[in-house]
């Protein structure tokens, strides 16, 4: 049995059903490659405003909506990075406008960022802030994608990153019914 590098298991909890999700997997599978991730199983679930805003609250004491979550559920010496990610859909419908480009290509930009956390990317200060941006525009890049807008202000910095596991394997608001 051939055993893949990196799994990546996306559940889309929306309604929409035109996500691209092979893109979104791709986007993470860059991250790790580029990050030197030898092995990786990450979950990532498409979500609605009102599920990631009780996770945000439940997870972060966050009462407010976000972009991204991040989860990550292996240490960072274990052999296999595991995490899960957590990302808005309505609210990348909404900022996608704002920022004029497609909603595919925001998911796409949380998916990354999620990544980027549960590789040990921190946004707390500026200088990471900015590290981070320049790791997104580089994976973007190599997807064929210039944002059309620079993308610090959409992510919010440091109130999106889960460093305590929850407690359950998983956050619960995903279970494996819709994964591809």
């Amino acid at each position: 049995m051939i055993q893949k590098k990196h799994v990546v298991n996306i559940c889309n909890q929306t309604k929409c059903t035109s996500i691209d999700q092979d893109r979104l997997q791709q986007g993470i599978c860059l991250v790790l490659q580029e990050h030197r991730v030898a092995r990786a199983i990450i979950g990532l679930a498409i979500v609605t405003d009102d599920t990631i805003h009780k996770m945000n609250r439940q997870y972060l004491k966050h009462d407010y909506t976000t972009d991204v979550l991040s989860f990550p559920l292996s240490s960072p010496e274990a052999p296999v990075l595991e995490g899960e990610i957590a990302i808005s859909f309505e609210t990348a419908k909404h900022r996608a406008t704002e920022y004029h480009w497609r909603t595919e290509d925001e998911l796409l930009l949380y998916a990354i960022h999620g990544a980027l956390h549960l590789v040990g990317f921190s946004d707390h200060s500026q200088e990471e802030q900015a590290e981070m941006r320049d790791c997104e525009k580089k994976i973007l890049e190599q997807m064929n994608l210039v944002p059309a807008k620079d993308t610090t202000p959409r992510l919010k910095s440091a109130e999106h990153q889960v460093t305590t596991k929850p407690n359950c394997s998983s956050p619960p608001s995903w279970n494996a019914t819709n994964q591809s």
